[in-house]
């Protein structure tokens, strides 16, 4: 299982930070490789059950998510599962002027699809967009 962590300061609050990404059809505005969100359907806990379209390494990849734990304007865990299984977690926490957004993942890239050369392509192109979400988000949330 690999595991990838980010963190970035956003001057904005924990709250519109949250209803941004709880929300599934904004996952295409921020996560470069996500091609298309459906099926969004409201859980009781609060989150969402969607289906997916991720493109990666020009692999295209599909699945379905489920939020499975949010607190408002807390956190937000997500079991994805298809073509590469995750738990995603995003933890706000306020600071002077702002929130400190940090996201986590867990996933397993099916070794057997992609073979072990690719596993290791996708573990740096995965790190790579890591960055590349939050200083989206940061972008959006800061205008």
């Amino acid at each position: 299982m690999t595991r990838i962590e980010k963190s970035v300061f956003i001057k904005a609050s924990a709250k519109k930070i949250y209803d941004y990404l709880i929300e599934p059809s904004n996952l295409p505005e921020y996560w470069p490789n996500v091609k298309k969100v459906s099926d969004i359907k409201p859980l009781a806990n609060g989150g969402f059950s969607t289906r997916w379209e991720y493109r990666l390494a020009g692999i295209t990849f599909k699945g379905t998510g489920a939020t499975i734990e949010c607190v408002q304007d807390k956190c937000i865990v997500d079991h994805i599962k298809g073509g590469i299984d995750s738990v995603q977690k995003w933890t706000l926490k306020p600071e002077a002027n702002g929130t400190r957004a940090t996201f986590e993942v867990e996933y397993d890239i099916p070794t057997p699809v992609v073979g072990g050369i690719l596993e290791k392509l996708f573990d740096g192109v995965n790190q790579r967009d890591g960055e590349k979400i939050m200083a989206l988000l940061k972008s959006r949330m800061e205008t």
